[in-house]
């Protein structure tokens, strides 16, 4: 159920958006009502979450409090550990970026200018994310049809006992159920990534032409104008994006958590080292924007090579192509 969180979602932003001017204005609280504006939305957002999913007897109060048996806490310790390295990975590019373009003047130009562009690469970023999570949601609904169709065929042959011709034709049948969702996975996938693709091409032309409107943003020449040289780079990312997240989503789907952590480290590492030359040779704004889209070409590399060459999707890893052909 993807419209449900969906519209949650939007309720919270919505709140936001109505409580920001209130607090920070009419109350005179400034920063601090902005802060207790995110807080409140997200305690509503919560709230409604909570109300819906006990509702829907998906959660038990009773439940809540309770310490699970570590052999179901292990694997969501292990993918969550992988999922928040990726986002530590994650931040500390961003971060890293930041400093260096907090550093390279005393007049807070390039500082300035920077988080305008971050403001633009986040329109498109935030569009990517909610299809990693759709890519994540499909690819593993396709999967878990294949669990089902897999044990009622292999359970339906253990029941019946007809003898050793029928429980053949039942393991090949299963096998066959197994590669077809098997293959309705990659499909799926794929789709998703032409998805992907097809929505940062749109949000990179988009923001191409939009570059005009940086200039709103700031009363500040100086940083209107360091803002334009790094915008085409960003608008860029927003190609690299589309594939980039959707990937990542798919990843999740197929719980390769720790391939997703491996590709965001490799990445962080390429993002640390390049603003070390972007400092010393003072590339400025346009040096970080470079890095940072060297970030996304090698997250895309990643999960591209993890969907055709070395991940469970892979035409040369599916173990059942073999055995059912010969079945």
């Amino acid at each position: 159920d993807t419209t449900t969180p969906l519209l949650i979602s939007v309720f919270a932003n919505v709140l936001n958006c109505i409580l920001d001017p209130i607090l920070m204005f009419t109350f005179n609280m400034g920063l601090r009502g902005a802060a207790l504006a995110t807080v409140i939305a997200e305690f509503a957002s919560a709230f409604v979450f909570m109300t819906l999913m006990i509702r829907q007897k998906m959660v038990r109060l009773s439940k809540i409090f309770r310490v699970p048996e570590w052999a179901s806490l292990k694997p969501l310790v292990a993918g969550g550990a992988a999922i928040q390295m990726r986002s530590l990975m994650m931040n500390l590019a961003l971060l890293s970026a930041t400093r260096t373009a907090n550093g390279m003047d005393s007049n807070g130009v390039s500082a300035a200018a920077y988080q305008l562009t971050v403001i633009f690469w986040q329109l498109g970023a935030t569009v990517m994310l909610a299809l990693s999570t759709t890519a994540s949601v499909m690819v593993s609904s396709q999967l878990g049809k294949g669990g089902s169709s897999s044990s009622s065929s292999s359970s339906s042959g253990g029941e019946e006992k007809e003898g050793e011709k029928k429980k053949s034709t039942n393991a090949g049948d299963s096998k066959l159920a197994a590669y077809n969702v098997s293959a309705a996975a990659r499909d799926t996938a794929d789709r998703m990534l032409g998805w992907g693709l097809t929505s940062g091409l749109i949000f990179g032309i988009a923001q191409l032409l939009s570059m005009p409107l940086i200039g709103k943003f700031s009363s500040i020449e100086a940083v209107n104008e360091a803002a334009r040289s790094a915008a085409a780079l960003v608008a860029l990312s927003q190609f690299l994006n589309g594939l980039t997240f959707t990937g990542e989503g798919i990843m999740q789907g197929l719980s390769c958590f720790r391939g997703l952590a491996i590709i965001s480290m490799l990445g962080a590492v390429a993002v640390l080292l390049g603003l070390k030359i972007v400092s010393i040779f003072n590339l400025g704004l346009t040096g970080v924007w470079s890095i940072l889209l060297l970030f996304g070409v090698v997250r895309v590399a990643g999960v591209l090579l993890h969907r055709y060459k070395i991940g469970p999707l892979a035409e040369a890893n599916s173990s059942l192509k073999s055995s059912t052909s010969s079945t």
